[in-house]
């Protein structure tokens, strides 16, 4: 077949024994959702009324892989396909037909104007790691995209503005990703000359100060002789609740963390609090208290990234420590041998008398 065939075939009207539309005559979940929805309730009205442009550019955006959606008219009417659906999460599949400012309503004062621009027969616009905040059904989630936007022009069979196509990548996992592997270099390069535990701490907390988009607390817990935790530094990178109930709620969550040994969690009204052990020379000397920033879900990933936050502060305070006692070691064997040489210097001025 074609290329002129394949346009015609994607121009032309469904087939009169019912079957589907040869637009949606293609696999996946999107595909069978567009086929069998009612589309006259919508003001595209129905599929075989569509403009020949709007239609090839509906059959490619379904094909593909890549994640796009095209929507249409100044009513925004959304259309997309499978690698769309994660962009969406919750409002799937009820975007389907549904209008773009409706369903991003968040970010449309950011979008809207642009997505006008490009609708009016504008140049195509694109840009890289932008950060949308986002709700997705599990709250205002950060998030980064790339994409780039492209006007899809009527052909004439019909009156109206056209359309805008959107070909997009989250790219969230990437920037968080190096954004916290940054954090992790940070603590080590900037912590590595400690040679005193409290120092080390102190220089700590300054680092993890910096992780605003991560973080909105800490506070170290350190361990006594008797097992008793005291709070030590911390840092707050914002106002946060101090009343009695999230104190309460804290030194639950580090007392359980130090029972156990073990990262604990737990979801608090302002996000979600996690505790850490710290470990010294193989044996637990303290518990890092962390508050994280209410737009990042706390996932798998997020997980790996605490504990590695963990054991770095771990080695700082180990290897401070280490050095702190090396140091008090150096010191009472020069106390030692200064005691020596005296001692030797008053034997022979006795003798010599």
């Amino acid at each position: 077949m074609t290329e002129d065939d394949t346009m015609a075939a994607m121009s032309s009207p469904p087939a009169v024994d019912g079957s589907r539309d040869p637009i949606f005559a293609c696999s996946g979940e999107m595909a069978e959702r567009c086929a069998s929805f009612d589309w006259a309730s919508t003001p595209l009205g129905e599929p075989s009324t569509w403009p020949a442009s709007m239609r090839a550019v509906v059959g490619m955006v379904l094909r593909s892989r890549f994640p796009m959606t095209v929507t249409w008219g100044d009513e925004f009417v959304m259309i997309y396909n499978d690698g769309y659906i994660p962009t969406l999460g919750a409002k799937h599949p009820g975007a389907l037909g549904s209008d773009l400012p409706h369903q991003f309503a968040e970010i449309w004062d950011e979008i809207g104007p642009r997505q006008r621009a490009v609708l009016a027969g504008g140049e195509s616009e694109s840009d890289e790691d932008v950060p949308f905040v986002l709700e997705r059904g599990s709250g205002p989630e950060e998030t980064f995209y790339t994409f780039c936007w492209s006007h899809v022009s009527l052909d004439g069979q019909a009156p109206g503005l056209g359309g805008v196509l959107t070909v997009l990548t989250e790219r969230t996992g990437e920037v968080v990703g190096a954004r916290r592997l940054a954090l992790l270099n940070a603590l080590a390069m900037r912590t590595a000359a400690s040679a005193d535990p409290d120092e080390a701490l102190e220089r700590t907390m300054h680092v993890l100060a910096e992780a605003r988009d991560d973080l909105v607390h800490g506070s170290y817990y350190v361990a006594e002789a008797n097992d008793r935790l005291t709070r030590g530094p911390g840092f707050d990178t914002t106002t946060r609740d101090d009343s009695e109930q999230a104190r309460d709620g804290a030194r639950r969550l580090v007392e359980t963390c130090w029972t156990t040994g073990e990262l604990t969690e737990e979801r608090w009204d302002s996000g979600y609090g996690v505790a850490l052990p710290v470990r010294a020379s193989g044996r637990r000397v303290g518990v890092l208290l962390l508050e994280l920033h209410p737009l990042r879900p706390l996932d798998g990933a997020h997980r790996q990234w605490l504990g590695l936050v963990g054991d770095q502060v771990s080695q700082v305070v180990g290897t401070a420590a280490s050095r702190a006692d090396e140091q008090a070691r150096v010191e009472a064997l020069a106390q030692l041998d200064a005691a020596k040489s005296e001692f030797l210097s008053t034997v022979s001025h006795e003798l010599r008398t």
